[in-house]
């Protein structure tokens, strides 16, 4: 099947992205590419004109103009309002792609998220956009030019302006280089009566002309209305004779339509592109018939106004009576003089039913004021007014149009007014439904990006509602199962070990619902970098040795030498490699092997990443069914090996982002091999790394911080490092990160994005702001997928909850040089040393549920908290224990809490702790007696925890300094 050829035009100076674009486009398989590249905006405007191609893929950043001054620049050329443009940026910006859009652009795209459907699709689009919208503009051009010179017609007996006009106005729409106008004579000879002629080629005004070859064959096919359209005369298809004699006025092509009046040819309107061969459209054809016929209508009327200056009122009745056009005179009382055979038919009355009588009555009356006013503002300065209305016809509504020409007598008096009128009901529907059309499409493109928006809101959302609680799951399930919180049994430990892989298994699920929706809808990212392939291969390998020595599966692994790094997404390179080990170690059976070979393909100038199996295999008539998303091969195996069946549709959609292939060979009962090919080339230096390596390869991990307002999820961190021998400070809220980070001066910061207080955004950028931070490596871990924009605020890596011991010691291996080894004992250790020096809380408060969440809580976050249950028990435990501070319950049993705060603040040995009251008593006068009694501060129940949490903390801040 023989391809449709495009020009694309790519002006970008990158050379990577526009390999990457070329490389997508190539891939098409219904049309070829010639590819045009400029690497400067002022060199894209040249190719331009050069070449004019069919689409440009345009950088908004370009070295001398961005794009929207090149659109500026485009525009006079075109002299239209859109552009086949399509514009590209390096990053998502709401503001540029409406300006880009605005200034004429068909499409917008952002660099990284671009996949090889989506080129095509934005391409495709942005062609058929443009042709639409340019067939819509010439058709009204066509119809404007039409009505303009019907008017013309209607309002002139000046024969020669309107032939001249017509000339002049059809060269211009055809953007040809000669329109003539040639009056044939009764011996087949000619001459040329009206002419426009672009300055180069050669002036035939007032030429007459001979064609030999004018056959009276030819005669006889304009006579029946034939037209005559060649593309390029040398086509073989003209006689000899007849290209010889259009070649000597230089045309190549020629549009030919026989102008007839009253039925005889009278002439011919002619089109000529002398600068090349040129393929004549259907519609510039019907255009020129279409104004043939009102020329011809031109012909008639200025020969019967010539005959009406010779002869007789009657012979002009007989005339006009032959018009299809609607012809009336009238008095300037508005009374009906005369009117020809088609007003009577198009109104369905007699001529005695009208004359005498007001033209007002047919008129709709909604515009006869609009009609009378306009009748009236004619004078002898402006003797023609053209008025379009609605009449009333057995009932119908319809809109006409009517040329008024004021008729003066000798003197110089307005004594009559002829109208002549034609049918406008089609065009004027025409114009509503276009009208309609694009109210339509305006509102269905509204909806389809509110659609968008919503999805990608609900996406968002979901990811952080169950992400959140997970996250709680699986790292409280991992401490448990470390015995963390003490020993457990047998049995408790095969139960939360249950939990965790539920967990984990519930994890994966959401993880590739959410990868699919990303890819289909275009908003996954791919960074491509440079990326070790002995490096992805230990790590992918690393996922699965557990599972593989579980069922005593041989894993080998071949690595070509002759290639050692790939341009690639790190990440989903790795998702890639390790959805295949997993599954071809879950489908083979205990003692079988898997082979993982990595080579260079010369052929396909690309790396295969291949892995087999001898595992189930696949029958032949399911390959076709694998990569589809939520399949499975039947409910034996989807009962015998879990699963989602997602992996396989992720990782070909995730190929397909890199430009790259997936095949699959199987055989039932004897394994399958799955290979990965993505393109190779050798890779270009950048230096875009989002931290100086060379000066995090040199440090070493001795203190960190950890900006994370989860009780659950800080501790999870503090073990980690821990067991490394790192020591952490938390710090629960967004406020304040900077000064605590000043202060503990840490290798290493950790921080989450949903913080209270402040966003982990802005803590972010207030970070890498600072001069004495600004180097520190910050780990993003969070629920929120935004790993392009952290990575973009100067993060160092991204980590997406939930959080595992792998991916956290991945991450801190990929910062830092020198990381040690984990171990648990080191962790336990530490927290023992670290729990003598941890904040000591008293807590005075005799409900029970709020002892045990305020107690659990502040656990959690390694306060160490003492309980007195009455007032009495507080003042000697404050003397006893001599707490950090005191969380102090006003109404007690034996002894309130005001009571005990105030012989706390009497006591020399305890008067300076800081006192938090927790009451519910609301009344007014409540704050002011507590603080009058020696609170420090007041929180009215039911407490907010993380309030709670603040409030502590500032006091604590207050103690220290």
């Amino acid at each position: 099947m023989s391809q449709s050829s495009r020009i694309v035009l790519i002006v970008d100076d990158s050379p990577e992205d526009r390999e990457l674009y070329r490389r997508y486009l190539l891939r098409d398989q219904e049309y070829s590419h010639t590819f045009l590249e400029a690497t400067l905006g002022k060199q894209g405007l040249e190719l331009w004109q050069e070449h004019q191609p069919d689409v440009v893929l345009l950088d908004y950043r370009l070295p001398d103009l961005d794009g929207l001054e090149f659109l500026a620049r485009l525009q006079p050329s075109l002299q239209q309002p859109c552009f086949p443009v399509i514009m590209v940026t390096g990053q998502g910006n709401e503001a540029i792609a409406v300006q880009a859009m605005q200034a004429g652009a068909q499409d917008y795209l952002v660099k990284g998220q671009i996949t090889t459907q989506g080129l095509h699709l934005a391409m495709n689009r942005a062609i058929a956009s443009v042709q639409i919208r340019t067939q819509l503009q010439q058709q009204i051009e066509r119809e404007r030019l039409t009505r303009q010179i019907s008017q013309q017609i209607h309002q002139s007996l000046e024969l020669d302006q309107i032939l001249q006009t017509t000339v002049t106005e059809v060269r211009q729409f055809l953007q040809t280089d000669r329109v003539i106008v040639f009056q044939l004579d009764s011996d087949v000879n000619g001459i040329v009566v009206a002419e426009s002629v672009i300055g180069e080629w050669r002036a035939v005004l007032s030429a007459k002309m001979y064609d030999p070859c004018f056959a009276e064959s030819c005669i006889n096919l304009y006579q029946q209305g034939r037209v005559m359209a060649k593309s390029d005369i040398y086509d073989g298809s003209l006689a000899p004779c007849h290209v010889e004699f259009l070649a000597q006025f230089q045309v190549q092509a020629n549009l030919v339509v026989p102008i007839l009046r009253d039925d005889d040819l009278w002439g011919l309107l002619i089109a000529h592109h002398c600068t090349a061969p040129r393929s004549w459209q259907l519609m510039e054809i019907e255009l020129l018939q279409q104004l043939a016929v009102h020329l011809g209508i031109a012909l008639q009327q200025a020969n019967a106004y010539a005959q009406l200056e010779q002869q007789s009122e009657a012979r002009y009745r007989a005339i006009v009576e032959d018009q299809t056009d609607l012809i009336v005179r009238y008095l300037p009382d508005n009374s009906i003089q005369f009117v020809n055979s088609a007003y009577c038919r198009y109104f369905g009355l007699k001529p005695e039913e009208i004359i005498g009588k007001s033209f007002q009555p047919a008129i709709f009356p909604e515009d006869r004021e609009m009609v009378a006013r306009l009748v009236n503002s004619m004078s002898a300065e402006n003797p023609t007014i053209t008025i379009e209305n609605r009449v009333i016809i057995n009932g119908e509504i319809r809109w006409t149009q009517w040329i008024n020409r004021m008729i003066f007598n000798q003197q110089g008096q307005c004594t009559e007014f002829q109208s002549v009128g034609r049918d406008i009901t089609k065009l004027k529907e025409a114009e509503a439904q276009l009208r309609l059309s694009s109210e339509q499409i305006s509102l269905a493109n509204a909806e389809l990006a509110r659609a968008a928006r919503l999805k990608d809101e609900f996406l968002a959302n979901m990811s952080h509602e169950l992400r959140t609680p997970l996250n709680s799951i699986l790292g409280l399930s991992e401490a448990l199962l470390e015995e963390v919180f003490g020993s457990l049994t047998a049995k408790q430990s095969q139960f939360i070990q249950t939990i965790q892989q539920s967990g984990q298994h519930l994890l994966e699920l959401i993880n590739d619902i959410l990868d699919l929706s990303k890819i289909e809808s275009g908003k996954m990212e791919i960074e491509l970098r440079p990326v070790s392939l002995h490096s992805v291969c230990q790590s992918s390998l690393n996922f699965v040795k557990e599972q593989a020595r579980q069922k005593q599966i041989q894993l080998t692994c071949e690595i070509d030498e002759t290639i050692t790094e790939i341009e690639a997404d790190e990440r989903r390179l790795l998702q890639v490699l390790v959805n295949l080990l997993t599954n071809a170690v879950k489908f083979t059976p205990d003692g079988g092997c898997v082979k993982f070979q990595i080579r260079m393909n010369s052929l396909q100038q690309a790396v295969e990443f291949r892995v087999t199996d001898n595992g189930i295999g696949i029958a032949p008539e399911n390959l076709n069914l694998i990569f589809q998303p939520f399949i499975q091969l039947d409910s034996s195996l989807s009962r015998r090996y879990a699963g989602t069946g997602l992996g396989l549709s992720i990782i070909q959609r995730i190929v397909d982002l890199h430009g790259g292939s997936v095949y699959v060979e199987s055989e039932v009962g004897r394994g399958s091999s799955f290979s990965v090919m993505l393109p190779w080339h050798p890779l270009f230096k950048q230096d875009d790394s989002p931290l100086p390596e060379a000066l995090l390869n040199e440090a070493e991990i001795e203190k960190a911080l950890v900006v994370e307002d989860s009780g659950v999820a800080a501790n999870q961190i503090k073990r980690y490092f821990a067991e490394l021998g790192v020591t952490s400070v938390i710090h629960p809220v967004g406020e304040g990160v900077l000064k605590v980070a000043l202060k503990v001066k840490p290798d290493v910061i950790v921080l989450d994005i949903l913080l209270p207080n402040s966003s982990g955004w802005e803590v972010l950028r207030e970070l890498k702001a600072h001069p004495q931070i600004q180097n520190i490596p910050i780990i993003i871990i969070s629920v929120i997928d935004e790993r392009s924009r952290s990575l973009e605020l100067g993060a160092a890596d991204y980590l997406l909850k939930p959080l595992s011991r792998q991916k956290f010691y991945q991450s801190l291996n990929r910062i830092f040089a020198k990381v040690q080894s984990p171990n648990p004992q080191t962790a336990v250790d530490m927290a023992a040393a670290e729990s003598a020096q941890n904040p000591k809380i008293l807590l005075a408060e005799d409900n029970e549920a709020n002892i045990t969440t305020i107690m659990n809580y502040l656990e959690a976050y390694n306060f160490q908290v003492m309980l007195a249950r009455n007032g009495l028990e507080a003042v000697e435990m404050a003397k006893q224990h001599q707490p950090d501070l005191i969380l102090m319950d006003i109404q007690m049993p034996q002894m309130d809490g005001l009571e005990a705060t105030r012989q706390i603040r009497a006591d020399i040995k305890t008067h300076s702790i800081p006192i938090i009251a927790l009451t519910a008593l609301v009344m007014p006068g409540d704050l002011e007696r507590c603080l009058e009694a020696g609170a420090n501060h007041y929180l009215a129940k039911p407490i907010k925890l993380k309030q709670l949490l603040e409030t502590i903390a500032q006091q604590l801040s207050k103690t220290d300094n």
